[in-house]
């Protein structure tokens, strides 16, 4: 029941682009979940470039997957619990 503030990060604006993101892609307000790899130092920090994927918790459409599903020895990252987009 306790409510946790994550921090997570993605690439710049040129690698965003090239997964097909615009400024329309996550409005303010979307609800989202996040699949990926929390900081190794325990704080609520995710660095989303490595095996990772963002869904649209709505629609359950995926903007963002970077996990690779098919190395069995890739390390399988923690999940976040949903949080509220704010993309700026």
């Amino acid at each position: 029941g306790e409510i946790q503030r994550w921090h997570a990060e993605l690439g710049g604006a040129a690698a965003l682009r090239r997964e097909g993101w615009s400024k329309d892609s996550v409005k303010p307000g979307t609800r989202i979940t996040i699949f990926g790899p929390a900081a190794k130092s325990g704080t609520y920090d995710m660095n989303l470039s490595h095996e990772s994927r963002i869904t649209l918790t709505d629609s359950g459409k995926v903007i963002h997957d970077s996990v690779q599903t098919g190395n069995a020895n890739a390390p399988r990252p923690a999940a976040a619990p949903p949080a509220d987009a704010s993309y700026n």
